[in-house]
Formats: structure tokens, C-alpha cells, sequence
């Protein structure tokens, strides 16, 4: 039979050539390993590190944990007291508003000279009144008018609500003359008109100001 040596001469005469091989091979895993050493310890360092960090952030969090809970509190305070806020306000606000009618009744009494008289008045929003009057003589509804403005003179602001208010804007409307019965003596003709004007809450004076206060003048019954 016929044998065929395959096998290199000189690994048939180096009974140790495996030795170089295999010291390369640890080699190579030596450093590897070393390597994967070093990565592993500083993920370790990180995860670490890490840990501390989010101990340190804990024991933040834990210490204003009171604070957050007195802040809660502080948002409910707060919620309470605005609601009372809002209830209050309204009241303010609307303490005028519930008596307004009836100051402008009472203050139109009062502005109405003697021998003027009033027909109608409506008013057409929350601010705004007209007046239907009537009167023998033109110069009342002249007085009438000038009383009007007057109410918004500072000077005349005080503690009472019925000052507190005027009339701006004062538009005198449709003037028509009234012929009367002919049967009546001393009667002449009237003069019909109507006014429009927008109500106004009246600021008070300012303190030490000096104001040019109007000498007092008597309409109707009252003297302002």
C-alpha cells in the first residue's frame, strides 16, 4: 500500500511547533480580556456614578416634598380666597346697580324745576335714561338741562350714593309746542321735549385739589 505524508516536514521534526500559535491566540485573548475589563469597570464607575446621582436627587425630592405639599395647600388657600374675591366684587359692583333706578328717580325729582313736569322716562339700557318732559316755558328746559350737567361737577361728590352718580352726554331731542284747551283761561302752549342721557358713577374730588365749586342754586326744592 502506498503512504502519502501530508503533514509539513518541519512540524514532523518540531515535535512543539503548536507553541507560538497558541501564545499568539493568548495573547490576543489576554488583551482582549484586559479591554473588556477596563470597558466593564468603567461602565461600573458610570452605573455608579449614576446611582449617586439619583440618591442625591431622592434625598432633594424628599426634602422639598413639605414644600410641594404646603404648595398644594396654597393652591386650595388660594382657590377659597378667590372665590370669596369674586363673590365680593360682584356685590361691589353690583351695589349700585341694584339701586340705580332709584337714585335716578329721587335725582330727577330734585333737578325738576318748578312748573316742568315729567311725561315718561324709560331706560334704554343699564346706562342710559330718556326723559319725556313738558313745560309752559322755555327757560326751565333750559334750567333743566344746565341741572343735568351739573350733577357731574366733582364738587358736589360725597358720602351720599345720590352724588355719586350724574348725567353726561345730555342730547335734547324732538321739541314740539302743545297748544291747550282754549276753555282754560291763563293757559298757554307747552313745550314737549325729550332728553337722552348716558348715567355715569362720579369720581370724587381730588384731595387738596382745588376746585371751582358753583354758588349754590336752588332747582325745585332742593339747593345744590
Amino acid at each position: 500500500m502506498l503512504k502519502i505524508q501530508l503533514c509539513p516536514i518541519g512540524e514532523l521534526e518540531n515535535k512543539q511547533w503548536w507553541i507560538p500559535d497558541a501564545a499568539s491566540i493568548l495573547a490576543v485573548l489576554l488583551v482582549s480580556w484586559i479591554g473588556l475589563d477596563q470597558v466593564i469597570g468603567s461602565v461600573n464607575e458610570e452605573i455608579v456614578r449614576l446611582n449617586v446621582t439619583a440618591d442625591d436627587w431622592t434625598g432633594q425630592i424628599a426634602k422639598l416634598n413639605p414644600l410641594i405639599e404646603k404648595y398644594k395647600g396654597l393652591d386650595a388657600e388660594t382657590a377659597v380666597l378667590k372665590k370669596k374675591i369674586d363673590v365680593i366684587s360682584r356685590i361691589t359692583v353690583n351695589k349700585m346697580d341694584k339701586v340705580l333706578p332709584l337714585v335716578v328717580l329721587e335725582q330727577l325729582q330734585i333737578l325738576k324745576p318748578a312748573g316742568l313736569w315729567y311725561r315718561d322716562l324709560e331706560f334704554l339700557d343699564d346706562k342710559k335714561v330718556k326723559i319725556n318732559a313738558a313745560s309752559r316755558e322755555s327757560l326751565l328746559v333750559s334750567e333743566f338741562l344746565l341741572g343735568l350737567r351739573e350733577t357731574m361737577n366733582p364738587a358736589t361728590w360725597n358720602s351720599d350714593i345720590r352724588t355719586q352718580i350724574g348725567y353726561q352726554n345730555v342730547q335734547i331731542g324732538q321739541i314740539s309746542r302743545v297748544s291747550v284747551d282754549a276753555n282754560f283761561k291763563d293757559q298757554t302752549d307747552i313745550l314737549e321735549f325729550d332728553v337722552v342721557a348716558d348715567i355715569a358713577e362720579k369720581q370724587p374730588p381730588v384731595s387738596g385739589a382745588l376746585s371751582a365749586v358753583p354758588r349754590p342754586r336752588r332747582i325745585g326744592q332742593a339747593v345744590f
